[in-house]
Parts: C-alpha cells; sequence; structure tokens
C-alpha cells in the first residue's frame, strides 16, 4: 500500500482567477540578490484564493478567526466520498447513501465532485454545484466538524452562498473550499490543512495534503 502523501492544494500565482469580486493576488518584488544580497517579495491578497479555509468570522460578526480554529479540525482522520453533480446539484441521498457504505466514520470530511478539475477557469465559479439543505441536517446528525470541497464556495440550490455559510460557521463547522486531486483519494486518509496564525483573520490560504489508509 502506497503511503505517500497527496497534495491537494491548487498551486497559485498573480494570474489565478479569483472569486468574482475579490481582489486579485498580488506579488510584488522588495528585494533582490544582486542589489541586496538577498530576495525578498510582498504578497497582497485576500485569504479565500485558492485552497483556504473559512473561519467563523468571515460571516458571523463575532465569531472567531483564524487562529482559534481548533486543530482536530484540520488534522486528522477523513473520510471521502465521491459524489456525482447532478443537474447542478450534489444532492443528500447520495451524500448519505455514500457514507452509509463508510466502514468507519470520522468528523472531517472530504467531497468529490471532480468540479475542481475546471481550477482557474471562470466555469469553476459560474458553474459552481450547490447542496440541498438538508446538507446541513446530515452533517449537524453525523457530529462532522470540517467539510472539505472542491468548490470555490459551498451554497444551497437557488440561493447565494451567504445562507449555508452561516449555517456551517454559525454551528463552528469549518468549511475548506478549493481543493485539488479528491479524486486520487481512498474513503479513509490522514488529513492536514493548517491555517496561517495570524490574529483575527476571516480565513486562510492552506496547503492540504492527505495519505490513504486503506
Amino acid at each position: 500500500m502506497n503511503h505517500e502523501w497527496i497534495d491537494l492544494s491548487h498551486l497559485i500565482s498573480s494570474s489565478t482567477l479569483v472569486y468574482p469580486g475579490d481582489p486579485n493576488l498580488e506579488i510584488t518584488n522588495r528585494a533582490g540578490h544582486q542589489k541586496d544580497g538577498f530576495h525578498m517579495d510582498v504578497i497582497k491578497t485576500a485569504m479565500h484564493v485558492g485552497t483556504h479555509l473559512d473561519s467563523p468570522y468571515h460571516f458571523i460578526e463575532k465569531g472567531f478567526g483564524i487562529e482559534e480554529i481548533p486543530l482536530p479540525n484540520v488534522i486528522g482522520y477523513a473520510n471521502v466520498i465521491h459524489v456525482e453533480i447532478k443537474n447542478g446539484v450534489l444532492n443528500t441521498e447520495d451524500i448519505i447513501n455514500a457514507y452509509s457504505l463508510l466502514e468507519n466514520q470520522y468528523p472531517i470530511l472530504l467531497l468529490n465532485s471532480k468540479h475542481g478539475l475546471l481550477f482557474n477557469q471562470e466555469a469553476y465559479f459560474t458553474n459552481c454545484p450547490s447542496f440541498e439543505p438538508s446538507f446541513f441536517e446530515f452533517v449537524m446528525n453525523h457530529q462532522i466538524h470540517t467539510i472539505g470541497l472542491d468548490l470555490p464556495t459551498i451554497k444551497y440550490q437557488g440561493e447565494s452562498p451567504i445562507q449555508a455559510h452561516l449555517d456551517f460557521l454559525g454551528q463552528e463547522i469549518t468549511i475548506i473550499e478549493g481543493l485539488n486531486r479528491l479524486e486520487d483519494l481512498h474513503s479513509e486518509v490522514f488529513f492536514a490543512g493548517l491555517p496561517l496564525k495570524i490574529k483575527g483573520l476571516d480565513g486562510s490560504m492552506i496547503r492540504a495534503v492527505a495519505k490513504n489508509l486503506n
């Protein structure tokens, strides 16, 4: 069995497409080897570019920032479910059926829809699939504390992303968006996706990785 780490993060640069309305990522050189004897860049960005997580403060005014994300939410054993997009929706019944077949059930759940294959294309945002509101009930009933998606955002069918974020972040459920290569994962993995430790931020770009366990 191959237990090598699989990199689940998208490579990003100043040319990476960002969520519509968000500022572009900017990288500015401030020092160079020839002139200064060392190299240093400055990065200007929102924290929701590429593979990232949302803290409750992203949508909840009194929610905590990324420095208070519980470590068990971002590192530990996780399940991976492969779900087909049907008419632009990830159906809760399909998720429940796949989840019920798992031999072990963990509080970190990663959902592979293959939508991540569209990363850095306009369709990644414009054709982003949605969930049924019953998905939130499923997550609560199974005490899942982290949801990882290969989508740019989480939203309910026919709605903006606001209500879904209010529901999940309001219950301090960590949302990880923009994952990559979930199709390479088995149903049980060891997952890590640690945020930066910067006080009060509403989110953080992360380097997410996993090892297959079965």
